[in-house]
């Protein structure tokens, strides 16, 4: 695994396991927690796999669109996780923690994806 992809997924799957944690005690009769819930382990869980999807892909184009789809999985993440903590599913500082995990493999994905957008528009000049 390139060193950058393995740094984004190590990240991106420590956040999906606190989330899937953070989740697991959801009251089954607050329909709102229930649903965001829902969202946020599907969203933390896509942003690893995609990356993971990442490594058996071939072209750069492909690679490129694995690595903006667990951008997008990890955007989510943040905004789930900034809706729960308005409505004090989760406390700040179990936010910031969490938001610090997420920015962290998403500060690794823009660097991957910034050379893999490199190397696409070097080949294509070729």
């Amino acid at each position: 695994m390139e060193y950058r992809a393995s740094k984004a997924w190590h990240f991106s799957h420590e956040l999906a396991t606190e989330i899937h944690e953070l989740v697991a005690d959801v009251v089954e009769t607050d329909k709102v927690a229930v649903e965001l819930a829902r969202r946020m382990r599907r969203a933390s869980a896509e942003a690893p796999a995609y990356i993971r999807a990442s490594l058996r892909k071939e072209l750069h184009h492909e690679k490129l669109a694995c690595y903006m789809a667990a951008r997008n999985s990890l955007e989510d993440v943040h905004r789930h996780l900034k809706y729960s903590l308005k409505l004090n599913y989760i406390d700040k500082d179990y936010f910031k923690k969490l938001e610090k995990k997420a920015e962290s493999a998403y500060r690794e994905l823009g660097g991957i994806i910034e050379s893999t957008e490199k190397t696409i528009a070097k080949l294509e000049v070729e």
